[in-house]
């Protein structure tokens, strides 16, 4: 009986100290966004803040495809126009940088990740001197 209690005491406290911080945290946590962001993503929901984001138009969306060699597309859904793009996050995994060409001249702009998983990110635009904030969701 004095063994059977023991046995059970000894194997709560490993599975009490096999347990740590780690195993609670996101998976995402120590992944590179690199190569978290590779695949298709469609924008769900906009908004100039956080709190005030409200679902995207479907006819207005777009998917974004990122790809390991640090090229992309955007879809829109409204006419199925494909435009191509270069992407590079920063050493800080903070950033994303994307390279456009708009009238033949490359258009550079970044975004701030707000918040990022492994099938949903939060995006914070600070172009045309205005806040948005943008949600994608992993295309599956």
């Amino acid at each position: 009986m004095y063994f059977r209690t023991f046995i059970t005491s000894l194997m709560g406290l490993f599975l009490i100290i096999s347990c740590s911080k780690e195993d609670n945290e996101p998976q995402t946590e120590n992944l590179n966004r690199s190569e978290l962001l590779v695949g298709k993503w469609k924008t769900t929901y906009a908004g100039p803040s956080p709190d005030s984001l409200v679902p995207v138009d479907p006819k207005y969306g777009f998917i974004d495809e990122y790809k390991k060699d640090g090229t992309g597309t955007s879809t829109y859904l409204y006419d199925s126009s494909v435009d191509p793009f270069k992407w590079v996050i920063s050493k800080d995994q903070k950033i994303m940088t994307q390279t456009r060409e708009y009238e033949g001249k490359p258009d550079i702009f970044d975004v701030e990740f707000y918040y990022f998983e492994r099938d949903k990110f939060i995006i914070k635009d600070t172009s045309f001197n205005e806040v948005t904030y943008g949600v994608f969701e992993r295309v599956k």
